[in-house]
């Protein structure tokens, strides 16, 4: 069996590249259910690439409804510098932080 010839196909016409790139994605990023504004409360160092961040979530009662599961994929966003995909590692029972 022959395979089809491979027609040429520029990629810059695709509808993404026509547009300037946006490293910080805010144009193509989704309106979600709930932001939560959180603080930093520790910073713990594990290796030369990861830290361990201890956050609390500022408003006592989004702190009450923020459900999770371990291992659960949510984005942070530090505002002025981007965002970052992180995994939330703690017990669900400690609603005090994540």
């Amino acid at each position: 069996m022959c395979p089809l010839p491979l027609r040429a196909y520029d990629v810059r016409q695709e509808s993404e590249m026509l547009q300037p790139l946006d490293f910080n994605r805010r144009l193509r990023l989704k309106p979600v259910a709930k932001v939560f504004t959180a603080e930093i409360t520790n910073v713990i160092r594990l290796t030369e690439m990861e830290k361990l961040f201890h956050l609390r979530i500022v408003d006592d009662t989004d702190r009450e409804r923020f459900t999770f599961l371990p291992g659960q994929f949510v984005m942070i966003e530090v505002p002025g510098y981007g965002e970052v995909p992180i995994s939330i590692s703690s017990s669900t029972s400690n609603k005090g932080f994540i």
